[in-house]
């Protein structure tokens, strides 16, 4: 699996390495993240991401308001909404991130917007 640098996190396509026709509505991303003091939001202005946390514990930082997240965890945040997902100090999270379209690259809009975890 390629992993590609986005800012704060790397992020890469787990079913990429498979040559199998998709239907188009569908993408996937296993997201590594370890702790960054500078941490920017970001959001998906075209669907909704479904995520789950695969290992680590921290918070995710939703449109302003911060909920703790840890192993086991599943996630929806809504179309359009900035959020990012921040691990404890020193620690490392990985996710997996579903989303409902096969264009992921046109689903991802970084933000300026600078997140201050708490």
């Amino acid at each position: 699996m390629t992993f590609n640098q986005l800012p704060g996190r790397t992020s890469a396509d787990p079913f990429a390495m498979f040559d199998i026709p998709s239907d188009g509505n569908i993408s996937a991303r296993i997201v590594n993240l370890s702790y960054d003091p500078d941490r920017h939001a970001h959001m998906h202005p075209k669907t909704v991401e479904i995520s789950y946390v695969l290992s680590g514990s921290g918070e995710l930082w939703l449109d302003g308001e911060f909920y703790a997240i840890e192993q086991g965890d599943s996630i929806l945040i809504p179309r359009g909404i900035p959020h990012a997902t921040i691990p404890d100090l020193e620690k490392t999270m990985q996710l997996l991130c579903v989303f409902p379209t096969s264009d992921f690259s046109s689903n991802i809009e970084e933000l300026a917007q600078k997140v201050i975890k708490k």
